[in-house]
């Protein structure tokens, strides 16, 4: 099973240790939108197991809680993890 306790971390440790964040991040990189954002679900109050998603904006309205990234960041770590 995967280290999917991923509450919290941002997508650049989560993609080293979730290797089906991949997948999420290829498709959001694929997006005309201009900033992207990623979230993990918990199936559980644990957060053992869960799903990787994200959401697009307009705006890069960043706060505490949250991270845009646009698509070429998407992109250049992709690359620079070697998934792409």
């Amino acid at each position: 099973m995967y280290n999917t306790n991923n509450a919290g971390c941002s997508i650049r440790v989560a993609i080293e240790r979730d290797p089906t964040l991949a997948v999420v991040v290829k498709e959001a990189a694929a997006t005309t939108a201009p900033y992207i954002g990623f979230y993990f679900s918990p199936f559980d109050d644990g957060g053992d197991a869960g799903d990787w998603s994200y959401w697009t904006s307009e705006t890069a309205d960043a706060s505490a809680t949250n991270c845009y990234y646009t698509p070429e960041e998407i992109r250049t770590l992709l690359v620079e993890k070697g998934i792409m």
